[in-house]
């Protein structure tokens, strides 16, 4: 980690800035825990608002404890026991950007912002999508593609850290999305896989909820006149009636 611009009593605007100022990617979620406790091993720090007040810079980086070390190794080694259809690499399971669930040639395409969560909202069993099932079956939820923040976009126009953070979210959501279509339309080409994408899984939902939902009986009262054309219309729908006197 290069913290050769870092001095004691500097401050640093925000997170994005202090990546500029080490000349380290932009990361987020467990991604941007990691980096800082990283971070601590060089420098010191009071944090004011979003900024970072430097209040000590250490000549040679703290060493990693021994303990900690196990730490480290103890908590990937269960959660990939935990998690054996968690193929995406333990220290970016908190990353943005497109996945892939396989199961034979069946195969689920998707975007977000944090890989982990989505993972456990398709085994979830709030789940009514197709993606349960498959994950019941033992699919596997691979990486395809890791976001990275653009480095070629200028923030400093905007000078509310919030309004600046809301911009690099929209964004990433929108990078993210085009480059989940973009594999899409890529897959498709395979005939050899069969690709579930949104709108197949909305239909799945469909089909699911109406198989689910019970048939409600009603009482309807016909004019005597009007008794044959009913029955009538009853029956070319196929729908099932009981008369009663």
């Amino acid at each position: 980690m290069n913290t050769g611009n870092l001095k004691k009593g500097m401050v640093v605007k925000n997170y994005s800035k202090m990546c500029e100022l080490l000349g380290d990617k932009v990361k987020s979620g467990g991604a941007k825990l990691l980096h800082l406790q990283e971070l601590k091993r060089y420098v010191e720090w009071d944090m004011d608002g979003n900024a970072f007040v430097i209040t000590k810079k250490y000549h040679k980086p703290k060493a990693l404890t021994e303990n900690k070390q196990r730490q480290i190794k103890i908590n990937k080694e269960k959660f990939k026991t935990n998690h054996p259809n968690f193929k995406i690499c333990y220290h970016t399971k908190d990353c943005a950007g497109v996945y892939i669930i396989v199961l034979g040639n069946t195969v689920y395409i998707g975007s977000t912002v944090n890989f982990y969560n989505r993972y456990t909202q398709h085994k979830s069993n709030l789940n009514i999508y197709p993606t349960k099932e498959l994950m019941d079956n033992g699919a596997t939820f691979n990486l395809l593609w890791l976001y990275v923040e653009s480095e070629h976009i200028d923030y400093n126009d905007f000078q509310d850290d919030d309004v600046i953070e809301d911009c690099k979210k929209n964004l990433k959501i929108e990078i993210i999305r085009k480059k989940e279509i973009e594999y899409i339309k890529e897959f498709y080409k395979n005939k050899d896989i069969f690709l579930i994408n949104s709108a197949h899984a909305r239909d799945k939902q469909k089909i699911k909820i109406e198989t689910i939902q019970k048939l409600k009986l009603c009482k309807i009262y016909i004019n005597l006149c009007d008794f044959d054309d009913a029955i009538t219309i009853l029956e070319e729908n196929n729908i099932e009636y009981k008369l009663k006197k």
